[in-house]
């Protein structure tokens, strides 16, 4: 393998194992957005005395 093609597939190699370490960070910060805003959803529900709807599943569940 020539080695320009060698260093180019390590560099690709590393910004791929570097952006799904992004995702990945990306998706618990997702989760916790979703596990915040739920319960505030949930208190103001229980405040106003409404009922609680249905929460639509959040795309961490759908998996």
């Amino acid at each position: 393998m020539p080695s320009g093609l060698a260093s180019d597939l390590r560099t690709v190699n590393h910004e791929i194992r570097l952006q799904q370490e992004l995702i990945e960070v990306k998706r618990k910060e997702l989760a916790k957005i979703h596990a915040k805003y739920d319960g505030d959803r949930q208190r103001y529900y229980e405040l106003t005395g409404r009922r609680s709807l249905s929460l639509p599943v959040s795309p961490s569940t759908a998996r």
